[in-house]
């Protein structure tokens, strides 16, 4: 297998800044934090720490310095800082896992509320971005009330075009958060929101603490592998690993390994589901 470079950071710290401090500041807080090695699969995983700039060149910038730090010359990288710069560097596999990984927590929450993703209204918001089209391609192979809210309904009805066409599903397209957001079941958000408590909410922006905390609130999960190892496997990292394995489909590739959800998280905390 080829090595990974797991990349995380201290995301509740981050700036914006692109000058020559920040850039020494930026050197000083990317360090290489060591390899780990996962005997049953013969793999190699380069544990570096970059700053918490999401300034977009200095991003770049931290993300070359990492891989430099870890002497790799052929790898997998498995970024887990902020989201909306992350997505960019995952593979096909690892982003469509992600979308995985969100449908697979909210079907859990719901079912511990006494619901199924079938019988539930799923909003999507803003559905026009794409960082949620994984997710929405995700959920329409299983969901049959989807709601998706955008200010952009050029885009929207190109969208509902192609899930008609794909899943045989009508969703209700519309501008309006906050009808729609009454009628939720689960949100799934790019944006902070204010959020009637009840409602379960999955923020796909990882980089906020929000305000308006529903009672149920998400942007990570943790998954359950069989390798002997103590590392926290996120969908960046597992993606990174399962990828390069002989199933191609995600949810193939899940089962055969016997790899299973362990921890719903919102930050650093398990999110605990209140019925």
């Amino acid at each position: 297998m080829k090595p990974i470079i797991d990349i995380s950071s201290n995301i509740m710290k981050d700036y914006n800044k692109n000058n020559f401090i920040f850039k020494i500041k930026d050197e000083f807080l990317t360090h290489f934090r060591g390899n780990c090695f996962i005997e049953e699969l013969n793999l190699v995983i380069s544990k570096v720490r970059i700053s918490p700039n999401f300034n977009e060149k200095a991003y770049y910038k931290n993300i070359k310095r990492s891989i430099k730090y870890s002497r790799h010359k052929d790898f997998v990288l498995a970024p887990k800082t902020f989201r909306f710069l992350d997505y960019y560097l995952l593979n096909s596999f690892q982003k469509e896992l992600f979308a995985l990984s969100v449908c697979e927590s909210m079907k859990t929450v719901l079912r511990l509320k006494g619901k199924t993703i079938r019988n539930s209204c799923i909003v999507i918001f803003d559905a026009k971005e794409e960082y949620v089209f994984n997710i929405i391609n995700c959920v329409s192979k299983e969901a049959k009330y989807i709601i998706l809210v955008s200010e952009d309904l050029n885009k929207l009805a190109n969208l509902n075009d192609y899930i008609i066409a794909n899943y045989g599903i009508t969703p209700i397209i519309t501008k309006d958060i906050k009808t729609s957001f009454s009628k939720a079941d689960f949100i799934i958000t790019t944006k902070d929101v204010e959020i009637i408590k009840s409602i379960p909410v999955w923020y796909i922006n990882n980089s906020k603490i929000y305000e308006n905390k529903s009672s149920c609130n998400i942007n990570n999960i943790i998954y359950k592998v069989p390798w002997k190892t103590n590392l926290n496997f996120n969908p960046e990292l597992l993606g990174a690993i399962l990828c390069q394995m002989d199933k191609k489909n995600v949810e193939e590739a899940i089962r055969y390994n016997g790899i299973v959800l362990d921890k719903i998280m919102f930050n650093k905390d398990i999110v605990k589901i209140i019925r």
